[in-house]
Order: structure tokens, then sequence, then C-alpha cells
């Protein structure tokens, strides 16, 4: 159970990568797989809506946390000491 849980976090990761997903597509070229031009066109539209939906819901790595604390927050304003 264990190994399956890890070959899952695994493949996981490797799906984060672009480079995965390049070398996914460039398969596919290699062995003649066709997808029609309404299809491709809907799959990119699925695309961009969900990177556009993760860019606005997903925090930034070693960005600042949203709300701030109270103390950031008037570190922030310019109120208060240190």
């Amino acid at each position: 159970m264990n190994n399956l849980l890890f070959v899952i976090a695994y493949l996981a990761a490797r799906l984060q990568e672009p480079g995965t997903w390049a070398s996914i597509a460039a398969g596919e070229a290699a062995v003649g797989v066709y997808v029609p031009p309404g299809t491709w066109q809907a799959v990119v539209g699925v695309g961009t809506g969900l990177a556009v939906l993760a860019g606005i819901l997903l925090k930034e790595r070693g960005g600042a946390a949203w709300p701030p604390s109270p103390a950031q927050a008037q570190r922030n304003a310019g109120i208060g000491g240190a």
C-alpha cells in the first residue's frame, strides 16, 4: 500500500512539471495521434481557463500571506515601532 502511495505521489509531482507535458505531447506527435481542430480549441480553452483560475487562487511561493497579521498590517501602514 505504501508503494502505491509513493508511486501516485511521484506521478503527481511529475505532472506538475511543464517538461512532462511537453514530453507527452512530443510522444503523441511521434506516434501520429490526431486531434481534430475543434477538439484542440476546446482543450486549449479549458486549459486556459484552469490556468487563469489557478493564477487567481494559488499563493505564490515565498509571497506574503493574506490576510496579513495585525502586526504586519501595522508595519505595512508605517504604524508602530520596529
